[in-house]
């Protein structure tokens, strides 16, 4: 019953959203491990410290992670333990669990985003800088704001589908009013 990827949306924001988001995974990607690289390269082959590398490392840790979050939503290939609806018959009371899932899932995210964005704006309060390169703390923690946004907003996309074809496949049909007991 779950709705697919967003890749494939007729909405042209929606597609440049997750198109973008697709070219910071690999932009992040390359960042991390060329600055790892460099890192091993300066230490083991020049024997020269690149001084608090982590500095850069981890904000952009941070980013490539969430991005990997953003994408993994979009396409529905998140890490999922819903072993309730993948172990029932397909009808009505799986149609049901994947609904109330979606709409938990939506609340969580929803949480977890105000939770972030508290954070960031304290961040920023007190302006919290590395000991060396003084990037600033809020950096880091912004891309858990703006990963729990798009993913809030995907989760109420592909709930907003699922909630369609829970009501085309079985409100419809009129298969709520048939269901019996068992």
């Amino acid at each position: 019953m779950e709705s697919t990827s967003l890749k494939e949306s007729k909405n042209g924001l929606l597609r440049f959203a997750v198109g973008t988001n697709e070219w910071l995974v690999v932009v992040f990607n390359f960042l991390v491990t060329g600055i790892v690289a460099t890192a091993c390269i300066l230490r083991y082959v020049f024997t020269k410290d690149m001084a608090a590398f982590e500095e850069f490392l981890i904000p952009i840790a941070f980013w490539l992670y969430m991005t990997g979050g953003i994408n993994g939503s979009a396409e529905r290939s998140h890490i999922c333990a819903d072993i309730l609806s993948s172990n029932m018959k397909d009808g009505l009371r799986r149609d049901v669990v994947i609904v109330v899932r979606g709409l938990l899932t939506i609340a969580l995210s929803a949480t977890f985003m105000v939770w972030a964005f508290k954070a960031v704006m304290w961040y920023i309060q007190i302006g919290q800088r590395s000991p060396v390169w003084h990037v600033p703390a809020w950096l880091a923690y912004s891309s858990i704001f703006v990963g729990m946004l798009m993913m809030t907003v995907f989760h109420i996309i592909h709930s907003k589908n699922d909630i369609q074809l829970f009501i085309k496949r079985n409100i419809k049909t009129n298969k709520v009013l048939e269901t019996k007991p068992e």
